[in-house]
């Protein structure tokens, strides 16, 4: 079995090359989210040649025409695509392309069937490692934003409140191309794919995140991307059988109003997985799941879920347009939580 060095706050270094195999909850806070370390090995500034990785991918950008269009940050003002980066060292920035961003854009290339086909034969995690990526260059990029854009204001960054030791699991899954490690099934969290209408003259590209319930929605054209990083798909599980009954395709807002309920069901989720990296017994690095036995949920509060809801339909929906209401008596009962903009099928029996 390979041995690996364990630093005292518990980071993995590989004797041989010095690779930092696994880097703890601890030094990913210091280093990475308070510091200025390479995100992916960690290297520092000085110790390797670094350029800028883009947060949403440069392929991405060209695809859909971004280059000149702006990113709407969590404090509601505007940031230029073409320069939402972060750092990187080059040899990382590289490694990303080659494994990541190069075999998912040539599958989105062809399609929304192509995708759905390479699911299905090989399984969600190029995507799922993908999207983490995003989801966590997103979350480092706001450490350079203020929350407050009135320069009058204290200075105090969006990331000022970020609990980044939540955010450590998904820095370990995007490391795993870095690392080799094995990520297993039950460590996949909720995702799903759905076709989207494709209309012309609707925006073909949308995107958010929300941090505490780790969820993140990413539409490319006919195709929408649904996924929740830390719960071990307990989020399906804990909106029931809204999916089955989901008329397909769905617009722009319906996908926004599906990560709404997605988000929701995370948030719900009273006994959560906990995520370790282990070796197995041929010393490979293993991302491992313990999951409760039984799926317990909080108390469903309808106003709660209405404030998610009326937060992702802000941009989604940003006039309120809903058949036969004005635009106060939308927000009223988007508010409500008891607002659905879905198509769904009846209920059985």
């Amino acid at each position: 079995m390979k041995a690996y060095f364990q630093q005292e706050d518990g980071t993995l270094v590989d004797p041989e090359t010095g690779k930092l195999m696994f880097i703890s909850s601890d030094r990913f806070v210091d280093d990475i989210a308070a510091g200025n370390c390479c995100f992916i090995c960690g290297a520092k500034p000085g110790s390797a040649p670094f350029n800028l990785e883009h947060v949403l991918p440069d392929w991405l950008l060209r695809q859909f025409g971004l280059h000149s269009g702006s990113a709407t940050l969590s404090n509601q003002t505007k940031f230029a695509y073409s320069r939402y980066k972060v750092p990187c060292c080059s040899s990382c920035n590289s490694l990303l392309g080659e494994k990541l961003e190069n075999p998912v854009s040539k599958l989105v290339a062809q399609g929304r069937d192509a995708v759905m086909d390479d699911i299905d034969s090989n399984g969600p995690d190029l995507y799922f490692i993908w999207l983490a990526l995003i989801f966590l260059k997103t979350h480092l990029k706001d450490r350079s934003f203020r929350s407050n854009p009135d320069l009058r204001k204290p200075e105090q960054m969006l990331s000022t409140l970020y609990s980044w030791s939540d955010l450590h699991h998904v820095h370990a899954i995007v490391r795993s191309i870095y690392t080799g490690s094995r990520i297993e099934p039950t460590v996949i969290g909720s995702m799903i794919v759905l076709p989207v209408e494709d209309a012309d003259g609707v925006a073909r590209f949308d995107f958010s995140d929300l941090t505490y319930a780790q969820t993140l929605m990413l539409r490319l054209g006919g195709l929408g991307f649904l996924v929740v990083f830390n719960d071990s798909r307990g989020a399906q599980s804990a909106i029931g059988n809204l999916l089955d009954r989901l008329i397909v395709p769905v617009t722009g807002v319906q996908l926004r109003e599906l990560s709404a309920r997605l988000a929701y069901g995370n948030l719900l989720i009273n006994r959560r997985p906990v995520y370790r990296t282990i070796q197995d017994a041929d010393g490979r690095l293993v991302i491992t799941a313990s999951i409760p036995d039984e799926l317990q949920l909080e108390r469903i509060e309808p106003e709660r879920f209405g404030m998610l809801m009326n937060h992702l339909l802000r941009t989604g929906l940003p006039n309120r347009q809903i058949d036969g209401l004005d635009a106060s008596e939308a927000e009223e009962r988007i508010l409500s939580g008891e607002l659905t903009l879905l198509n769904l099928r009846p209920v059985a029996g």
